[in-house]
């Protein structure tokens, strides 16, 4: 809210409901931390989301990337 919701990039382990749905599947899990993450996401305005928990590289959305082993340039 001190930055009127929007930022560069969020560094997570976890990431949002929709996130790992997408990554998952519809039946994927889902926790009281991936809702809290949601309901950021909806507010937020970022440039890059980056998180590591599904221990995968993948890029989710054009905003969201799931990082493993590869590394990733943030300027």
């Amino acid at each position: 809210e001190a930055h009127e919701w929007s930022v560069d990039f969020v560094i997570t382990h976890c990431t949002s409901t929709s996130n790992t749905i997408m990554l998952l599947g519809p039946d994927s899990a889902h926790d009281i931390l991936t809702d809290y993450f949601q309901k950021i996401s909806e507010k937020l305005t970022y440039k890059r989301w980056l998180f590591g928990h599904h221990h995968i590289n993948r890029q989710v959305t054009a905003k969201d990337i799931c990082v493993y082993e590869q590394i990733i340039r943030i300027v």
